[in-house]
């Protein structure tokens, strides 16, 4: 498939914010092996990173991010631990997707054949967590009672079929239910490469249910009121099937149950969210009521009637489920409040307000000049306007200096493994901001003070 210029922009992008999401978070896993969300986001970074690379169709790039993903995902299984020599493939495999990607995300970009058969290598072996020594030495203790050292394989095959059909029942299907909370999730993602992706991992049986999209007249595009009941037959484990969905901010939006293969997928119940949507207008309803009894007397008769009091009861029941939907809406609002913008519209926007200043100054020369009150007013008030407009758009160029600290990190950490130091990178004034130019021109003396530095 063939990509515009924009899109591929859009890609690199979207590809050098995982890789810089994916670098910090390895070091500070380096610092805190034992911090599960460390390696959540490692995990979603690489699975992200791998989703993306596979719609550019960069196989060799797929396939490395897909055995760095098994890697992290058996660390969070707790079949590994958090190793120097797992860390030091991570990182350069790292290194790796960046170097295949700065050629131009070409699909024919090669791995390393070294670094592949190095991660395999790690996929082969095992490498308990320090949590289970004793019951490792335990088993291999008991090795050595048997009368020979060496175990048959066919005998051992043989043991392992006695003892499978016996374990628990695996679940042959499972049922899951995505209901997305997010108001803009199908603005952003497509639920077909979601249905394409678990078809991939068994056979799906699909529906969704509509009961909760409100009226075309109450209709908000970014607000999604469907839900979609899924089976998938004789797939993975849960933690695979998890894996799927670990682009939600909200985990709670998925549900999976397993189901025995073979019976019928229940029928999607209406969705008791709707009446929320009608439970707006009667809060509303009562105020609207109360007025009416001075005017009109046929009212009279409907209220005698029971409504008046369930209303009281049902409003406060509204209440908390607005409050609980406006919760995440309100947090995801938090969260998007920077966007990705061109830097070339910047430059262009920084240009034009400098135009205006000076046209402002020659429309604040010419007013004193004519010495004509209304037109002084008036230009005073765009001095006013374009001096805060000038300092805003400067402001947007400003960027905090410890953006630049960050990526030394890095490189202490490569330069103190290679020369087998010790070095510890304290910084301070971080948050102070300069010009995103400025910071662009500090990067190389600053590198090369701590080559320095390091070095002596």
């Amino acid at each position: 498939m063939a990509f515009d210029a924009e899109t591929r922009a859009l890609f690199q992008e979207e590809v050098a914010e995982n890789l810089a999401e994916l670098d910090g978070a390895l070091l500070e896993l380096e610092k805190n092996p034992r911090d599960h969300d460390l390696v959540d986001r490692i995990f979603r970074a690489v699975h992200t990173l791998k989703g993306a690379c596979n719609m550019f169709g960069l196989v060799q790039v797929v396939a490395l991010a897909h055995d760095l993903e098994s890697l992290f995902d058996h660390v969070r299984g707790g079949w590994r631990r958090v190793s120097k020599e797992l860390l030091d493939a991570a990182f350069a495999a790292k290194d790796r997707f960046a170097a295949m990607l700065a050629e131009g995300a070409a699909p024919e970009a090669q791995a390393d054949p070294e670094l592949a058969e190095r991660l395999k290598t790690l996929l082969r072996t095992t490498d308990m967590p320090d949590e289970e020594p004793a019951a490792t030495a335990t088993s291999d203790k008991a090795a050595p009672a048997s009368p020979s050292g060496d175990q048959d394989d066919a005998e051992l095959a043989a043991a392992l079929a006695g003892i499978l059909p016996d374990a628990p029942h695996a679940p042959q299907a499972w049922d899951i239910v995505f209901a997305p909370s997010d108001p803009g999730h199908l603005s952003r993602s497509d639920p077909l490469a979601l249905l394409d992706e678990l078809r991939s991992l068994g056979q799906v049986e699909a529906r969704c249910d509509v009961s909760n999209v409100p009226d075309l007249e109450a209709l908000d595009p970014a607000d999604c009121r469907m839900r979609f009941f899924l089976r998938l037959t004789a797939g993975p484990d849960a933690n695979a099937l998890r894996d799927v969905f670990l682009f939600l901010d909200n985990p709670g939006d998925v549900t999976i149950t397993p189901a025995e293969a073979g019976t019928p997928m229940a029928q999607p119940v209406p969705a008791a969210p709707r009446p929320p949507v009608q439970a707006s207008p009667p809060a509303d309803a009562p105020q609207i009521a109360a007025p009416k009894p001075a005017a009109p007397p046929a009212p009279a008769e409907a209220k005698p009637t029971a409504p008046p009091a369930p209303k009281p009861e049902a409003a406060p029941q509204a209440a908390p489920t607005a409050e609980a939907k406006a919760a995440p809406q309100a947090a995801k609002k938090e969260a998007m409040q920077s966007l990705r913008v061109d830097a070339g519209k910047l430059d262009d926007l920084v240009n034009l307000v400098g135009e205006l200043v000076i046209a402002q100054a020659r429309l604040t020369q010419l007013a004193g000049s004519l010495a004509h009150p209304a037109l002084t007013s008036v230009a005073e008030e765009i001095e006013r306007l374009s001096n805060e407009l000038r300092d805003n758009t400067l402001g947007i160029r400003m960027l905090p200096i410890g953006t630049t600290f960050s990526r030394f990190r890095r490189l202490v950490r490569d330069l103190s493994s290679e020369m087998r130091k010790s070095i510890e990178l304290v910084t301070e004034g971080g948050e102070t901001e300069l010009d995103k130019t400025v910071i662009e021109q500090l990067n190389d003396p600053l590198v090369h003070l701590l080559r320095n530095s390091i070095d002596h």
